[in-house]
């Protein structure tokens, strides 16, 4: 009975003091929000795993190089090897992926990414198939029938969900399937792969030193991972002895299904956030707390009656916890709906960038238990200071008419001081994380490529061998593409090219008429080729420094030339007239280049690199690539040259689909999501705990002039100014900074660090966002006790005098 007048004597006190309710809600549902959000996160990505059945037993497997500290896949004799003399493992599966041209005779082609897996590997992982039939043992041979699995999102997209799709026929690459399966929804192992074929391995791949697959097995119950790389590691040692040429120094390494997938940086970045969001909800309880510790005070007297009637002192803390609770459970409710708002923004920023299939940020119990879990636990954290300090009231001294209860209210001062000085500790830590993450995309964003971005289009396009054998046929499609792009209306320049920048493109061996380069740390010199029309410079609006551009005659025979970047020019002719000389690229079987023009530099490769790299520009005509990028600017919008391209492609072949189809723009700001992401993420926590530390400063700082307004008023009553008044109350948040950036300063230098493989030419100790933290804190601390500093300078003597 006594708990059920707790309960509503506790719902009562609450309204009673809503003021103080509405403020201190608000801090537990943004802290418990942020936190809820960001563990629903590291649940999807570090707690679920695979959506398979027993998760636990399964592992990955590579081949590691003991005397370069290197790891690879496995060759597929190796795998033959391991299956057979092994007992850890129900068995072992090999897989690759390949990215191919889709096509049938239903709709427009699409490019898919297809899994290619040994026959066990579905079995492997107990995963049936939702309509036909799973590989068969011996499909993933040579001379087997090519059979195709589709997922589930292309059999809904492209065939609309018809049952009556195995036994149809696609052509991948203008290869011939049959399609005899179709998985389950949310089935797309191993990642993001839209269809599957046996992997047959070829010629080149059957070498034992070709270790080229990626290796999946199952554990055999009871078996650990260390006792399973144990025994890889003796049948290595066998097979060392017997192929030494190809596996002396290999050993083996198995990997957990978290550490494969979420190994390395993604990791980090949300255990950072987890640990960032903490950091908040601590903020936000030592808030809380202060706000019931400044309450205690004043009802002091109230407990003292309490107290005198019979009360018990844990009749007093049971009450004021209870009251706790209510806050808890109305800042947990509220706290839900801002997870799962922020869940869904979350989700629907990563959408687009290729998150791992098995990763659904969705709440479950998980989420829920952990919820109550924090909404108990903040009780505890915010609750049980006020709840001791209340209990220990002086019976005589609070029921004595006109007492101050002064020792009880410099205790609460004492306390409330050390709780702001921790918010403020913790919130420099948060801005610290924060601007560290800013400034690495301020810094990524700021790359310069060598290229203007916004008005340049490109769409991509993949030739596939079948069609495309020989290098002349995929010249044809070059010069055709060119024709029906290059006069169009609208289209100022238009070019072809094996790559575009920032996108990465091959080295090649390199070699200087009449010089020894010799080698160097890395090997001997190896720039990047890329393969360009005439136009490409023009489509990029970038000017050729020295020299000429290419001709359509160039790549023919007997015009072997190139033009290289200015970064060539500083590494191997420093002190010489690059122009007339020659190289020669890729060996002896090469052709001699001349040099017949400089470039400014183009970056093509990580942005990472302190420098761009040299590049030699060969004509497309000599070395027509695969897979190519159509480059376009014109005085008409990007959607429009998008469209256009995209048409034009159709128009010279029906069978190929296009891709990647934006802006240079575009492209540059997807390949910086994480920063912009996670970067957000950063700020947004560091933005609220600085909000809630700049409350608990106003708090305590109005809860201080409330407890001295006698002393302000006899203060000015002896002719203190207003300017007095407002430093009296001012330098208690200015010492409280002073020694919140002191603390926090020094923790930021340790914990930054755990974020220093997610920094981008920056480092941990960056002095630029180290020395606006201070500024930024004092600003809005000062702020926050300039108020109630304020109020106290108004405050009437007389009045003050006569105030209780």
């Amino acid at each position: 009975m006594g708990m059920v007048q707790d309960f509503r004597f506790a719902l009562r006190m609450l309204l009673k003091n809503k003021g103080v309710t509405i403020v201190a809600t608000i801090a537990l549902a943004l802290g418990i929000g942020v936190n809820a959000t960001v563990f629903t996160l590291v649940n999807a990505v570090l707690i679920k795993g695979l959506p398979v059945e027993n998760p636990d037993e399964i592992v990955f497997l590579r081949s590691r190089n003991q005397v370069e500290g290197s790891e690879r896949g496995l060759s597929y004799p190796d795998l033959r090897d391991w299956r057979e003399q092994n007992q850890s493992f129900q068995g072992l599966a090999a897989y690759g992926n390949r990215t191919v041209n889709l096509s049938d005779d239903r709709e427009v082609p699409e490019r898919a990414a297809v899994g290619r897996v040994t026959a066990n590997t579905f079995s492997l992982l107990n995963q049936p198939v939702l309509l036909g039939r799973g590989f068969a043992p011996g499909e993933d041979g040579p001379g087997a029938e090519h059979v195709a699995i589709i997922g589930h999102g292309i059999w809904q997209s492209r065939y609309g969900g018809d049952e009556a799709v195995v036994g149809q026929t696609l052509r991948l690459d203008d290869a011939p399937y049959t399609i005899i399966g179709v998985m389950p929804r949310g089935m797309e192992f191993p990642n993001n792969n839209d269809l599957w074929i046996p992997l047959d391995p070829e010629e080149n791949q059957e070498r034992r030193g070709a270790r080229t697959f990626a290796t999946v097995g199952r554990l055999r119950p009871g078996v650990s991972i260390e006792e399973a790389e144990t025994e890889l590691t003796s049948i290595t040692a066998r097979l060392a002895a017997e192929y030494p040429e190809t596996n002396e120094g290999i050993d083996a390494r198995v990997i957990s299904t978290q550490d494969f997938y979420n190994g390395g940086p993604i990791r980090m970045i949300f255990l950072s956030l987890m640990g960032a969001v903490s950091f908040v909800l601590l903020i936000a309880c030592a808030n809380v707390a202060n706000l019931l510790l400044s309450q205690a005070v004043h009802r002091s007297r109230e407990t003292a009656v309490r107290t005198a009637m019979g009360a018990s002192r844990w009749r007093i803390i049971r009450q004021l916890l209870i009251e706790s609770f209510g806050l808890s459970a109305i800042g947990a409710a509220l706290g839900l709906l801002i997870a799962v708002v922020g869940v869904r923004l979350f989700d629907a920023a990563v959408a687009d960038v290729g998150k791992p299939y098995w990763i659904d940020f969705s709440m479950d119990l998980t989420v829920y238990v952990y919820l109550l879990v924090v909404a108990f636990g903040t009780t505890v954290l915010f609750g049980l200071a006020p709840a001791l300090h209340t209990s220990r009231t002086d019976i005589n001294t609070h029921l004595k008419e006109g007492s101050q209860a002064s020792m009880g209210g410099v205790r609460a001062g004492r306390l409330g001081g050390v709780l702001v000085v921790g918010q403020l500790t913790l919130t420099v830590v948060l801005l610290a994380g924060a601007g560290l993450m800013i400034r690495s995309f301020m810094e990524m964003r700021s790359v310069d490529l060598g290229v203007g971005t916004q008005d340049v289009a490109i769409v991509s396009v993949t030739l596939p061998d079948t069609r495309y054998p020989e290098a002349s046929d995929r010249l044809r499609f070059q010069e055709r593409i060119t024709d029906e792009l290059g006069s169009m209306a609208g289209v100022d320049a238009f070019a072809v090219a094996s790559a575009v920048p920032a996108g990465g493109t091959n080295s090649r061996s390199l070699e200087l008429e009449g010089r020894d380069l010799g080698e160097g740390p890395d090997g001997p010199p190896s720039p990047r080729m890329v393969a360009i029309t005439p136009d490409y410079f023009k489509a990029f609006e970038v000017p050729i420094m020295r020299g000429r551009l290419f001709t359509r005659a160039d790549g023919g025979a007997g015009a072997d030339v190139a033009i290289v970047n200015q970064r060539f020019v500083a590494m191997f002719f420093p002190d010489e007239d690059a122009l007339g000389k020659r190289l020669r690229l890729g060996g002896s079987e090469s052709p001699w280049l001349q040099i017949v023009g400089v470039s400014l530099d183009i970056r093509y490769g990580s942005l990472q690199e302190l420098a761009p790299d040299p590049v030699v520009f060969v004509p497309y005509k000599a070395e027509p690539a695969f897979t190519a990028s159509l480059v376009a600017r014109g005085s008409i919008s990007s959607e429009a040259l998008l469209e256009a391209m995209r048409r034009a492609v159709q128009r010279v072949d029906p069978t190929l689909p296009t891709f990647n189809a934006a802006t240079l723009a575009a492209q540059m700001q997807e390949s910086t999501w994480p920063y912009r992401v996670f970067g957000s993420l950063f700020t947004i926590l560091a933005a609220v705990g600085l909000i809630l530390s700049s409350v608990g400063v106003f708090g305590v700082t109005a809860y201080a002039v409330s407890q001295r307004t006698r002393e302000i008023g006899m203060r000015m009553a002896l002719g203190a100014v207003s300017n007095d008044v407002l430093w009296l109350i001012t330098r208690q948040g200015v010492r409280y900074l002073a020694i919140s950036l002191t603390l926090g300063l020094i923790a930021s230098a340790g914990v930054t660090r755990v974020l220093g493989s997610l920094m981008f030419r920056i480092g941990t100790t960056d002095p630029i966002t180290f020395m606006t933290i201070p500024l930024v804190l004092s600003l809005v601390t000062i702020a926050a006790c300039v108020l109630p500093a304020q109020r106290a300078a108004m405050i009437d003597p007389m009045r003050a005098l006569r105030a209780e």
